[in-house]
């Protein structure tokens, strides 16, 4: 479980198709983070990043995340309990 104040960072993995690829992926939020063909996948045994590919990854100490970009429904709501007080924020 996180603890409060552990940082969560936004990385751009990409895996180089050539040795002499020096392609570095820009995207809107993240930093890039290059993949050299023979490195192991950043997911362990979970999943890979082929090559020319760029993955967009929720890094911090406990865990690796793909993000997916995706709309999400009219209907979704985040409910924040904060000391004995419920705060609702809609969309």
């Amino acid at each position: 479980m996180m603890n409060a104040g552990m940082g969560t960072l936004i990385q751009n993995y990409y895996r180089k198709t050539l040795e002499k690829d020096s392609y570095v992926p820009e995207a809107k939020y993240g930093a890039p983070a290059v993949l050299e063909r023979v490195d192991k996948s950043p997911f362990a045994e979970f999943g890979d990043i082929k090559p020319a590919q760029t993955m967009p990854v929720l890094v911090n100490t406990l865990f690796r995340a793909p993000l997916f970009q995706h709309q999400p429904p009219s209907t979704l709501f985040l409910l924040v309990m904060q000391k004995n007080k419920y705060l609702t924020i809609q969309r």
